[in-house]
């Protein structure tokens, strides 16, 4: 997932939305007579080119966006199995290991997921905004905006591999769920981020698409 996310942010991206020129005289004042006829021939075309937008051809135009939107959706696959199955295997496997807490744990990991959850979330989303601002007013930065976004959780998933290795090899149950709690603290800070770079970095015409496929994936 991280190498797949790292690849995309330095990969060169693509061009997308180069204006055409061609409407500007030399002074680059509008051609006003060259943009009424653009205007009336665009009225008298056939709204079949709309028509004929399938969810496959949306689809496609969303992932040929950039390299950077291709790897993130691949990494946003893997970050939801990888969350779907701590969600699914968690509970047996501290069931087995700590009999006596059973009943205790679907208390405190639905509290740990409420609290720590929620506050990974809007902590890690503030502060990739701010990374954003930082890099989009920065000459200095080897990265632009929404690199600076996908920092964070990046940073979370590298921290969360040694907390989630603390938390399946704890010796008692409190040591399990302090480490659980820690994990939902780093790691759960890539949603924001991630839906925030879809929707700088695709075009707003094709946002809705975008965001369908992020939640499918």
């Amino acid at each position: 997932i991280l190498c797949a996310t790292l690849v995309g942010i330095v990969l060169p991206e693509d061009k997308f939305g180069n204006r055409d020129s061609r409407n500007k005289d030399v002074n680059g004042v509008v051609d006003f007579s060259t943009a009424i006829k653009l205007t009336s021939s665009k009225s008298l075309e056939p709204t079949s080119l709309s028509s004929q937008s399938t969810v496959l051809s949306d689809a496609s135009a969303v992932l040929s966006t950039s390299n950077r939107v291709r790897f993130l959706f691949l990494a946003v696959f893997f970050r939801f199995c990888a969350g779907l199955t701590i969600g699914i295997w968690s509970a047996p496997f501290f069931r087995l290991a700590f009999p006596d807490d059973a009943s205790s744990y679907a208390i405190i990991n639905a509290m740990i997921i409420g609290v720590c959850g929620v506050a990974s979330g809007m902590i890690g989303g503030w502060v990739s905004d701010r990374l954003a601002e930082k890099s989009a007013s920065s000459t200095t930065m080897l990265w632009d905006e929404s690199t600076g976004r996908l920092l964070i959780p990046i940073f979370g998933a590298f921290l969360a591999i040694p907390i989630w290795h603390m938390t399946m090899n704890a010796s008692t149950f409190e040591g399990a769920m302090f480490w659980l709690a820690m994990k939902y603290l780093v790691a759960e800070c890539w949603f924001g981020p991630a839906v925030a770079v879809l929707q700088s970095d695709v075009p707003s015409k094709y946002g809705g698409a975008a965001q369908g496929m992020f939640i499918f994936t």
